[in-house]
């Protein structure tokens, strides 16, 4: 193959700087200066580098024209830094005289982001990159239903729907003999309301759902052998923290820092597959969920408290994504992460104690510094990852209330008749 890794970067940065100048009492005349004039930090401009890989066009023209793809890594980075200088001034004292410091000192007193919040985020992005190639492959593995769940599930189905509408029909009655809510006992009423929120989400949702994929199922139009094909999967991850403080900086200063950063992280995974060469009834069998490949999700979903499981580990989505399938070619698989921090760090206050008498405090102030950066990553045929992922997000408003409604029920009655 002709295809060669390169690097490429274009550095237009300027280097962080400061100077500080005295002046004698009363004449004002300078009496001493100092300059740094390259701290080691970059205080403005912009950088960039890229790492891709380069391919020759005609090796490009002819995989493309035998229907395949390239599938390469990449690394892109890029900043843009921008500063306002602070220019503080303390004096003139009678006997002690002036010091004026400028430069861009927020710079160099900025605070990149850090701490356990970070580093949880960081953790995340990690864990989001599984959850996007979890999902991109349980997509390809998936069938429109699993039939054996629906079937093997469908008296508790029922049960919970009659049960639901008998008890139901009870309250109705009650209300029309009392004519009056207050009169109920409370325990009734949210016994009553758990029902029907446990029976809308696990019996009449799933039920419906079901009679949908099988229909799809009943569609579904077998793709065309080695035609190639494409599933995706994706997530987002968010951060955002600050700091504060004081620090002694240059000129005897005592400065008052703060800052705030931010960055929001999409991950994006897709894998590349074709259908090998089989006849009608295997695809729908593999569409109805009734073949081998769909043995391991069934087993999984008939098991009492299995969704409650999904919910912060995704093991059903890990099953389907990582059981291998007869009737799929893999060609390959992507992730992308593409971050974009915001961070801003200012100086609001600079003091100096110049203890020569008259003893005096001189407060200053002023200064900031932004950065913007964005970093774009994709990787390459990294497969399945080896451990169902976390569910990384906090529980939605539904979650939370399925499980204050399991917790009103009598978990050894109501939950074996479930569908779950």
């Amino acid at each position: 193959m002709g295809t060669t890794n390169r690097f490429r970067k274009t550095d237009a940065r300027y280097p962080s700087h400061y100077i500080v100048r005295d002046y004698n009492p009363g004449s004002g005349t300078p009496s001493s200066t100092t300059e740094v004039k390259d701290t080691g930090y970059m205080a403005s401009g912009s950088y960039k580098h890229i790492y891709d890989v380069a391919t020759p066009g005609w090796e490009y023209r002819d995989v493309k024209k035998r229907g395949g793809v390239y599938n390469h890594p990449m690394q892109l980075y890029r900043e843009d830094r921008g500063c306002v200088p602070s220019s503080w001034s303390f004096g003139p004292h009678p006997s002690w005289g002036t010091r004026v410091v400028q430069g861009t000192l927020a710079v160099d007193l900025s605070i990149a982001p850090n701490g356990n919040d970070w580093n949880a985020h960081l953790g995340n992005i990690d864990n989001a990159v599984d959850l996007a190639l979890v999902e991109a492959y349980a997509k390809m593995n998936s069938p429109d239903v699993l039939f054996r769940v629906c079937y093997a599930e469908r008296a508790k189905t029922a049960a919970l729907i009659g049960e639901a509408a008998t008890k139901a029909d009870k309250i109705f009655r009650k209300m029309e003999i009392d004519r009056d809510l207050a009169r109920l006992r409370g325990k009734s009423v949210v016994q009553a309301l758990s029902t029907a929120w446990l029976t809308a989400r696990f019996g009449v949702r799933p039920t419906l759902a079901d009679v949908d994929g099988a229909a799809k199922a009943a569609a579904h139009v077998k793709p065309s052998a080695g035609k190639l094909l494409i599933e995706r999967g994706g997530t987002e991850r968010e951060f955002k923290g600050s700091y504060s403080g004081t620090i002694n900086t240059v000129g005897g200063v005592l400065a008052t820092r703060m800052g705030s950063w931010s960055e929001k992280a999409k991950i994006s995974a897709g894998v590349f597959f074709s259908i090998k060469d089989i006849s009608d009834p295997e695809w729908k069998a593999h569409c109805f969920g009734i073949a081998s490949d769909a043995i391991p999700a069934s087993y999984w979903e008939e098991l009492p408290y299995t969704w409650l499981v999904d919910y912060f580990v995704k093991v059903g989505d890990w099953l389907q994504a990582s059981t291998p399938n007869p009737f799929f070619v893999v060609r390959g698989d992507w992730v992308t992460t593409v971050r974009r921090q915001q961070n801003i760090h200012c100086l609001p206050k600079a003091t100096l104690q110049v203890n020569t008498a008259p003893a005096t405090l001189y407060v200053s102030g002023g200064g900031e510094y932004h950065e913007n950066i964005d970093i774009v990553v994709r990787e390459t045929d990294q497969g399945v990852p080896s451990l169902p992922p976390m569910s990384g997000k906090p529980l939605s408003f539904a979650q939370t209330l399925d499980i204050a409604s399991l917790a009103v029920q009598n978990c050894l009655k109501s939950l074996k008749r479930l569908r779950i």
